[in-house]
């Protein structure tokens, strides 16, 4: 063995027994380690280097850190629906006033031959629903799609300015939930703001668990065949969504809901989410996810397919 390499790992060995024996409370203080799903999946793959971004690869998304997960697993060579289903979860963490582990939705698939097909979860929950979507559609390991969100939620996350604008506008759902009002609070007892380190370790826990799929419980989602209509939806409160288009021609599009902003502002005691309200948009939820599809288009829009679903400009394309 190089002794380089000797190095390195008697220093990390070293630095492990100091933590232990100072405490654990002492490791939680370390420099927070991020785990680039890119790094978990070289590992995995008998080629190393990383697939270059083609043209093909797209993400449409409001949040920056959920669209560089889906950025690093269409990279690892993921499919779009591998990167859908770690762009929702991580999205659960950065962006809960619209997503939730406890909130749903409907997912629309495009394969490269232009057959669109869609699945329903509005009754079976975000993790059953990411993970049939995934099963059916994907190619990497189901617990490497959970962690990036894992991280994000143990280790903390900047604060967006549109997370702290929601807090803002909707925070005062958590009156009467003392649980959920401590979750978005800093240590200093007060509402997060933009631009704050946000830990959610409860919420962590949960999606450590989700790495095992069968923990998962409830009504099983339904596919169906989803017909496009020609009315435009405008996105309410409390609902979002997003599209990612992968280099071998599949695309996936979801619209993801928890009712209202924050659902009804309590939060489960031990898992670390909250509880989803009952949507006004649940009926229209396959028309937004069609629309976040035709969000991916890069040439001129198909007049009979719905425009992208307002507000548009807060969306992006990634790469």
């Amino acid at each position: 063995m190089d002794r380089g390499y000797k190095s390195v790992i008697m220093l990390t060995f070293l630095g492990l027994v100091g933590c232990l024996t100072a405490g654990l409370s002492a490791c939680g203080e370390m420099t927070p380690v991020r785990f680039q799903l890119g790094g978990l999946q070289g590992a995995e793959n008998v080629e190393l280097t990383p697939a270059a971004p083609r043209p093909e690869m797209r993400i449409v998304t409001f949040d920056h850190e959920a669209g560089a997960v889906a950025k690093e697993v269409l990279f690892a060579k993921g499919t779009a629906a591998d990167a859908a289903a770690a762009l929702g979860f991580t999205l659960a963490v950065t962006s809960p006033a619209a997503v939730g582990i406890g909130g749903g939705g409907v997912c629309v698939t495009r394969d490269a031959g232009g057959t669109v097909a869609a699945i329903d979860f509005r009754d079976a929950h975000l993790p059953r629903g990411l993970l049939a979507l995934q099963a059916k559609l994907g190619n990497r390991p189901w617990s490497s799609l959970v962690v990036s969100a894992e991280t994000l939620a143990r280790f903390g996350h900047k604060v967006s300015p549109a997370l702290a604008q929601d807090v803002l506008t909707y925070g005062g759902a958590f009156v009467a939930d003392s649980t959920a009002l401590a979750a978005f609070m800093t240590p200093e007892r007060r509402l997060i703001a933009a631009g704050d380190e946000w830990r959610q370790p409860k919420l962590a826990d949960t999606l450590a668990r989700l790495r095992t799929p069968r923990f998962f419980v409830g009504k099983p989602p339904q596919w169906f065949t989803p017909k496009f209509k020609s009315e435009d939806i405008a996105l309410t409160p409390g609902t979002t969504g997003f599209a990612v288009a992968d280099d071998a021609g599949g695309a996936v599009a979801c619209a993801l809901t928890m009712g209202r902003p924050f659902g009804i502002g309590s939060m489960t005691h031990d898992g670390g989410y909250l509880f989803p309200a009952v949507s006004p948009q649940d009926k229209t939820l396959d028309q937004l996810a069609l629309g976040f599809l035709a969000c991916l288009k890069s040439d001129k829009p198909d007049s009979s397919a719905p425009r992208c679903p307002a507000p548009s400009s807060t969306f992006s394309l990634m790469p």
